[in-house]
């Protein structure tokens, strides 16, 4: 679901054979969706983490406007151990996770973001007010 959010949602398949569990995760996603497409139009994005590469263990894109930042960010579950990642960011005041698969927290450090990770391949989305 973090793929899709803040570009265009696009539900597909056989839905309805979802579990519970699966229903529940997407129900939050177009919800959190729906919160945040008045945002989409003016913002720019950017690469925090710089261009990701095959074997990295994060991925992390940003998506910034002049008064937020979105940030995406995915543990890919290589076989590194390291369970936070550190995002160099400027003017970051608050972090708040908008959407995660779960397990996942997001703290305001000096000079940036840091995100942890319970789960070895999860992803989230975390507002940032400036």
């Amino acid at each position: 679901m973090v793929n899709a959010l803040l570009m265009r949602v696009h539900l597909s398949g056989e839905i309805t054979g979802l579990s519970e569990r699966q229903f529940e995760i997407v129900k939050k996603g177009v919800a959190c969706y729906q919160k945040t497409t008045k945002y989409i139009r003016g913002l720019t994005p950017f690469y925090p983490l710089g261009l990701p590469k095959y074997s990295d263990e994060f991925l992390c894109c940003g998506f910034e406007s002049k008064d937020k930042t979105f940030i995406k960010i995915w543990r890919r579950g290589t076989a590194d151990e390291k369970k936070s990642c550190f995002i160099p960011l400027k003017n970051c005041t608050l972090a708040k996770i908008l959407f995660s698969d779960g397990g996942c927290t997001a703290a305001v450090t000096d000079g940036g973001l840091t995100v942890g990770f319970a789960n070895k391949i999860s992803a989230a989305l975390i507002e940032i007010q400036k």
